[in-house]
């Protein structure tokens, strides 16, 4: 039982024997006087603590442009709600467009490259593997070629033995028809097979000069072949070099692009955060530069408040009271 219940016990005793007292010594009164009695209860006894401050956002940001030039639009003013994105102000920047057209321009210049560069690596190709289809039938004709010399002096080997029979008969012939041994219609015959084996002969001779100048022919044909596909692999790896470089220039230009569009975008000033414009710091055709702040913006979705607490009030603040 705590203090304020005892009081109120002790004054509802004492008020009950007053009224006995009363009683008791006022015959002399013709009725007794009403007492109201209150039955004991506990109540907690609310505390309030007063106390001066200020309220302030949460979040607070103060907004500058990461570039310098004129102000071209300004799209907020003081008290405007905007959402974190939304467009604040736009400087000019008329060069940076110009030259982003051109940057453009270059790229699709540096794809044409390429895709001529392509062709050309697919000419190249194809060229090589029509040179490596003529080195292969040169090859082939060579191979025919040796075989045709071959051919040739096996029918000279041929020739020469059939001329050399053809000899031997014609000067026993002759021996034979001087002693009038032989005919002359064998010797005739005799001289005849002798003139058509040395005609064999000087054939044999022929065509094998013949096949060893087509063999001369086809040995130069497959040097040329090899040559001209030397020559092709050649072109092959300028075709693929050039490739490589038109795509390190489409690259570069890519690169100059992207960057140019960074900092075009740098020129459109967007909230960084949820809020309400609070301050507006500079008008449209103004001069401005990183060091000047355009607008100041708050988070006013979540406050807080300042103030000083006594050090005898310390003790009935508590984290999370309301």
């Amino acid at each position: 039982m705590n203090s304020l219940t005892r009081i109120v016990l002790n004054l509802v005793v004492i008020g009950s024997l007053l009224a006995l007292c009363g009683s008791a010594s006022g015959g002399e009164q013709e009725s007794a006087v009403p007492v109201t009695t209150v039955l004991a209860s506990k109540h907690a006894i609310k505390q309030e603590l007063a106390l001066t401050g200020s309220v302030e956002a949460f979040m607070k940001v103060t907004v500058y442009s990461k570039v310098t030039g004129v102000i071209e639009k300004l799209l907020v003013d003081r008290g405007k709600k905007v959402k974190k994105g939304d467009v604040i102000a736009v400087v000019e920047h008329g060069t940076e467009l110009a030259r982003r057209k051109e940057l453009l321009a270059a790229v699709e210049a540096a794809k044409a490259g390429v895709r001529q560069a392509e062709v050309a690596v697919e000419a190249a190709k194809a060229g090589v593997r029509q040179a490596e289809v003529a080195v292969e039938a040169a090859k082939a004709g060579l191979l025919q070629a040796e075989a045709g010399v071959d051919i040739a002096k096996a029918s000279l080997l041929q020739a020469e033995a059939q001329l050399e029979n053809a000899a031997l008969e014609k000067r026993r012939a002759e021996g034979l028809y001087k002693d009038e041994s032989l005919p002359k219609q064998k010797y005739d015959a005799a001289l005849t097979a002798y003139k058509v084996a040395a005609a064999g002969r000087d054939l044999a001779v022929a065509n094998l000069n013949a096949a060893e100048a087509a063999r001369t022919r086809a040995k130069v044909g497959l040097n040329q072949a090899e040559t001209a596909l030397s020559q092709a692999k050649i072109g092959l790896k300028q075709a693929e070099t050039a490739l490589d470089q038109a795509k390190i220039g489409l690259k570069q230009a890519n690169a100059a692009l992207e960057s140019l569009d960074v900092r075009i975008a740098d020129y459109t000033i967007r909230a960084p955060i949820t809020g309400v414009v609070t301050a507006r710091f500079v008008d449209e055709g103004a001069m401005d530069n990183p060091a000047l702040p355009i607008v100041e913006i708050m988070d006013t979705s979540l406050l807080k408040v300042n103030c000083d607490v006594a050090q005898v009030d310390a003790a009935k603040v508590k984290e999370g009271q309301e």
